[in-house]
């Protein structure tokens, strides 16, 4: 069912390094504060995030605004930009100096670094806990959890409104890496067109940077031209910005991704929905509350991750509309299976 077409790669640009406060909380990393709340078991309403890139995508600042719902509700926040890998331990040392509760790694590489240096972090700062964020890496320790804000029924349902939307047949889907999460996308959409049970096939692609957008325009163009695809369901970061201004061009129906995109282009009708606002807000408050978080953990529907927008509801026919709003109840009491027809292993199982 699947044809996979490769996207331009591009050199990926070289940062340096730039640690900088885009939270009004604004303690710097040499203070040791008790936080913005009374002492509660050692924890406090304190939480940073510690990003490898700038603060700039949508994925991005939905996961900031998890930390505005918090500072809105007294808590102390801070994001700190980290771009030279080499600085990653000392930041997260000096995290835990400042006295922050929560301290929130945006990759893999940042949580790998992390656990390079747990016994030592956690001797110093035993009252600070970490979350990987958007994680599905396995670790044994106690201070630390791993929480995807896992993309599968989310997809599943974008995959199969493209495939009820398709008039050809044939939908594509595009990322910029051929990564785990990224294949929870992929899988967890031609999992939702087989659904549909009507032959759409899937066509993928990868633009080879998640911020590119010239290689994300680049892809789409090359996809539209060598198949006949009548949708496109971006999952590409930044250069998926590039993917919609091709779609907006060539008139095809595009479903963006992460959060909300019926302002970056008017082809845009749906939206792979991952709430990671959500996500950042509930852990943090789970944690407050005293509740054991285990070391691994998956936010989705039933845990709290809204996977449409209901702005995107109105862009339905009303018959579409029906079966969506069916389809989701069914995740929710188990009567849809998300993982049948051949993608049982991919059940987290957590």
């Amino acid at each position: 069912m699947k044809r996979r077409l490769f996207g331009l790669l591009s050199i990926v640009l070289t940062f340096g390094l730039l640690l900088t406060a885009c939270g009004s909380g604004g303690s710097s990393a040499a203070q040791n504060s008790q936080g913005a709340s009374d002492d509660n078991g050692g924890r406090v309403k304190k939480a940073c995030y510690i990003s490898n890139v700038a603060i700039s995508s949508d994925w991005d600042l939905l996961i900031w605004k998890g930390f505005e719902d918090l500072e809105a509700e007294g808590w102390e926040v801070k994001a700190v930009e980290s771009t030279d890998s080499a600085e990653w331990a000392e930041t997260m040392m000096a995290m835990g100096e400042a006295g922050y509760g929560l301290i929130y790694l945006r990759i893999d590489s940042l949580a790998e670094t992390f656990r390079d240096i747990a016994d030592e972090f956690h001797e110093k700062y035993p009252n600070s806990y970490v979350i990987f964020i958007d994680s599905y890496m396995e670790n044994d320790l106690d201070f630390a959890t791993a929480v995807p804000c896992d993309p599968w029924e989310a997809s599943f349902i974008s995959g199969y409104i493209a495939a009820k939307t398709s008039k050809t047949g044939q939908v594509g889907w595009i990322a910029h890496q051929d990564t785990v999460n990224m294949r929870r996308f992929q899988y967890g959409f031609e999992a939702g067109v087989k659904y549909a049970d009507n032959g759409t096939e899937v066509v993928v692609a990868f633009t080879g940077d998640p911020r590119d957008t010239q290689a994300g325009y680049d892809t789409a163009m090359a996809m539209l031209e060598n198949y006949d695809v009548d949708v496109i369901q971006q999952a590409a970061n930044l250069s998926g910005l590039g993917i919609i201004k091709a779609c907006d061009e060539k008139q095809i129906p595009c479903i963006g991704v992460d959060d909300w995109q019926g302002d970056k282009g008017e082809m845009v009708f749906w939206n792979t929905i991952k709430a990671m606002d959500n996500m950042v807000y509930t852990v943090a408050n789970m944690w407050y509350d005293g509740e054991d978080l285990p070391a691994q953990m998956a936010f989705n529907m039933a845990s709290g991750n809204i996977p449409y927008d209901e702005r995107d509801l109105e862009n339905l026919p009303d018959e579409l509309r029906e079966e969506v709003l069916a389809l989701c109840d069914g995740i929710l009491d188990g009567s849809v299976d998300v993982f049948a027809g051949g993608y049982e292993e991919y059940d987290l199982g957590y």
